[in-house]
């Protein structure tokens, strides 16, 4: 199974977890969900992902891998994952 990203820009994103979240989130959540779904599925140093990724005031730490399995970033990490990406048999 392969996937194909939408490749959003950082305002769509933002936009989008504020209109599914109603902003019930703090904006240190919302960087690393988005962060870690730009370092996750750009394609290139030409995409929109990359670029947000490029300016993220979000930086991991140096054994993370994603975002935490326990906080509100992975709930908002999945929810961008199902709105921008389509998964291809």
């Amino acid at each position: 199974m392969s996937y194909r990203c939408n490749d959003p820009t950082g305002t769509e994103m933002e936009k989008f977890l504020e209109e599914r979240f109603n902003g019930q989130y703090d904006d240190f959540d919302s960087a690393e969900a988005i962060y870690w779904f730009c370092s996750d599925y750009h394609s290139g140093q030409s995409s929109n992902l990359y670029s947000v990724l490029s300016v993220s005031d979000f930086s991991p730490s140096m054994s993370s891998t994603g975002p935490s399995s326990d906080g509100m970033a992975k709930e908002l990490y999945n929810a961008l994952v199902k709105k921008f990406v389509g998964l291809i048999d």
